[in-house]
């Protein structure tokens, strides 16, 4: 009769073989998500990291891939709350220091102009975003 320990291995060592199975449906959907493939990957990869440190806590009857999807969601969540909470940061920063360049602009309209730009160009299609990004460089 095998022991507890080896028992664990195998499963631990199964679970890790079905995570990378998915790993192409995770990348599909974290692209849905993200509409950004170096996101997207970031995002994967962030939930994959994460799993790893929690296997232990995978029950028996977890379905993996259900997990999975789910921290990736959870991760996706995660970051639009940093980015909503970085930009409010961003506007209260240049409420703060509202002052004048030499165009004549205020900092703070600046700051709206290019909070509004980051926006529209998330709005776009992945296609349209891509080609931006690319006359950009």
């Amino acid at each position: 009769m095998p022991r507890q320990s080896d028992k664990n291995r195998q499963r631990e060592k199964d679970l890790k073989k079905e995570m990378v199975g998915l790993l192409p449906r995770l990348r599909r959907f974290a692209r849905g998500l993200a509409k950004d493939p170096e996101l997207a990957d970031d995002l994967v990869q962030d939930a994959c990291e994460r799993a790893l440190k929690r296997l232990d806590q995978v029950r028996e009857n977890t379905r993996i891939d259900s997990w999975m999807y789910r921290i990736v969601y959870t991760r996706w969540i995660d970051r639009l709350r940093r980015q909503k909470t970085r930009n409010a940061h961003l506007i209260l920063m240049s409420d703060e220091n509202h002052q004048r360049t030499q165009d004549g602009s205020s900092t703070d309209e600046r700051l709206h102009a290019a909070l509004d730009i980051r926006t529209a160009l998330n709005a776009l299609p992945e296609v349209h975003r891509l080609v931006h990004h690319e006359h950009a460089r």
